[in-house]
């Protein structure tokens, strides 16, 4: 897996992504509450086997700036839609942890 960073819409982001592209839409990662990913890498790997996974910090967490644009969890749902968008990711199999879980199961 390779750390890269990118800004989004008034914050930068740090995240990692690794694995062979498929014909599989990607595995978007979210983690819990006050962590980051760092935590997760080795899951991340193994899942890096046999899919391309992306696993950003969410906004105000790990090496993630804390943008004003998110105080509520809609609000980091539309981050986590920019972010997929700004990599060009039309549709993504997401797996949430903790409050990552409650980005990932709202709807926008």
């Amino acid at each position: 897996m390779s750390e890269k960073q990118i800004d989004i819409e008034g914050y930068r982001t740090t995240y990692l992504e690794g694995g062979e592209a498929s014909n599989s839409d990607p595995i978007l990662f979210l983690h819990g509450w006050t962590t980051s990913t760092a935590p997760y890498r080795e899951s991340l790997k193994f899942l890096c086997q046999r899919y391309r996974a992306i696993a950003p910090d969410l906004p105000g967490f790990g090496k993630c700036t804390h943008p004003k644009c998110a105080p509520d969890s809609a609000s980091y749902v539309n981050c986590i839609v920019s972010f997929l968008q700004a990599l060009n990711i039309q549709k993504a199999h997401v797996i949430g942890h903790s409050g990552g879980g409650s980005i990932a199961v709202a709807k926008r």
